[in-house]
């Protein structure tokens, strides 16, 4: 009975002395997990540091031989709200800048009601491609439309009664030359008759949101129910080019058209690049565009420029002035454009001022009301930084590969002689003798109506 409590007590005291042993055997264990962890982050420290140290000797390296070893970045600019310009910069009274994603970068009362004129004419050629199979084949200027271009004094691009044409020459003399022959042919051929055609342009004006246009004649000749926007107009050109059978066409200067009466050649000149002495301005390039003109319109332009390797879309409309005074919506185009590239408005030139011709136009929205436009003033410029080197009317700025028949380079005094409202050219008054831009030509009482 002794032995086996003594037994008991000897076990006892046994595991009392080795408690202590375990408690200190935890403890050293739990001292050294936390320096194994302490250790490890002491290490990525260490190795995130000698990382750094070894990129930035490469880089020091990169550089001493010339080189860069950095990852390249896109180059960001903040521009200014509304690029810094405000309405009464320029000329038009609605405008829209956005590049090909439609990201808005400049606007003018965009959503404003406006007369399209002839940029009405985008609608009809972008369709007319659509919708015609083979471009290349020949079809007949029908004789039975002239009696109403006659009346309604509309521009021609110079084809005549009866002529055997290709589809694509009639495109050129409807983007370059404006010409309504050209477009009345193409809506006959497309869909049987002028109204027809103009059925086709509402619903496709429907399809690409255009909800404040409306079309009446594929010729853009006036009418109080035919009407757009700046913003509208900025879609349809948008996504006119992404064909690219039309902006080969939209951005060239002129094209030699060879047809059955014209056997030695048609010079079709497109209407805005005959008013600049050079598409180039400070910082970029126009590539193309559609100009429009009635009274009641004014002065419109629809262009694309290219800057720094990026495509833009600028769209302007109601500029007061005609045939006969400066292409403010041309100098409204370069301002604009040129503001752009630059980050924001350049210096003023030393400038006087003159007032621009008296031109009542109805005010779209007010339809019927026969009101002036708010007055502005030509800004002529005493001297300038653009490039003034001689225009050919032969030089293509886009596609010079196309199957087309197209003329090689030649001077102005080579060129057959121009469509009409085209003619040679007289100094304006008033205007400055080394404006970057020609003159227009002087307009004849009987000028074509729509241009």
């Amino acid at each position: 009975m002794n032995n086996t409590y003594n037994r008991r007590r000897r076990s006892r005291g046994s595991r009392s002395s080795m408690l202590p042993v375990l408690i200190g055997l935890g403890v050293l264990a739990v001292i050294i997990v936390f320096a194994v962890i302490l250790l490890s982050r002491k290490d990525d420290d260490t190795m995130n540091k000698l990382n750094a140290a070894y990129e930035s000797s490469n880089s020091a390296n990169g550089n001493e031989n010339g080189e860069d070893n950095t990852e390249p970045t896109e180059k960001t600019v903040k521009l200014p709200e509304n690029l810094g310009l405000k309405a009464d910069d320029i000329y038009s009274s609605s405008a829209l800048l956005t590049d090909m994603d439609g990201n808005v970068l400049f606007s003018v009362d965009p959503d404003s009601k406006q007369y399209p004129a002839s940029l009405s004419k985008i609608m009809t050629a972008i369709l007319a491609i659509e919708n015609i199979d083979d471009l290349k084949k020949m079809t007949t200027v029908p004789s039975s439309i002239f009696d109403y271009i006659t009346a309604q004094d509309a521009s021609v691009a110079g084809f005549s009664p009866n002529e055997s044409v290709c589809y694509f020459d009639l495109l050129y003399g409807t983007l370059l030359s404006s010409g309504a022959e050209c477009c009345l042919t193409l809506a006959n051929d497309v869909a049987g008759s002028e109204e027809a055609f103009v059925e086709m342009m509402n619903t496709k004006a429907s399809e690409l949101g255009m909800s404040g246009t409306h079309f009446t004649n594929v010729c853009g000749l006036h009418d109080s129910e035919l009407y757009s926007t700046a913003s509208d107009m900025n879609k349809l050109l948008c996504y006119a080019l992404k064909n690219e059978e039309f902006k080969k066409i939209f951005t060239t200067s002129s094209k030699k058209a060879l047809s059955s009466m014209h056997t030695d050649g048609l010079t079709l000149v497109s209407t805005m690049f005959s008013a600049m002495s050079s598409p180039d301005f400070r910082g970029g390039k126009i590539m193309g565009g559609k100009t429009g003109y009635t009274d009641e319109a004014g002065l419109c332009l629809a262009s694309m420029a290219e800057i720094d390797g990026k495509e833009y879309i600028l769209v302007t409309m109601g500029a007061l002035g005609s045939h006969i005074t400066e292409p403010y919506h041309v100098y409204d185009a370069v301002k604009v454009y040129e503001t752009l590239a630059n980050g924001g408005p350049l210096p003023e030139e030393p400038t006087k001022k003159t007032e621009i011709p008296d031109n009542t136009r109805n005010v779209p929205g007010d339809f019927d009301n026969g009101s002036a436009a708010k007055d502005h003033y030509v800004e002529e410029e005493s001297s300038n930084d653009y490039n003034e080197s001689s225009y050919s009317y032969e030089e293509s700025y886009y596609n010079e590969s196309s199957e087309e028949v197209y003329e090689e380079p030649a001077s102005e005094e080579s060129v057959d002689d121009p469509p009409e409202e085209l003619a040679p050219e007289a100094t304006v008054p008033g205007a400055a003798p080394d404006s970057p831009f020609d003159p227009p030509a002087v307009e004849d009482p009987n000028n074509p109506a729509a241009g």
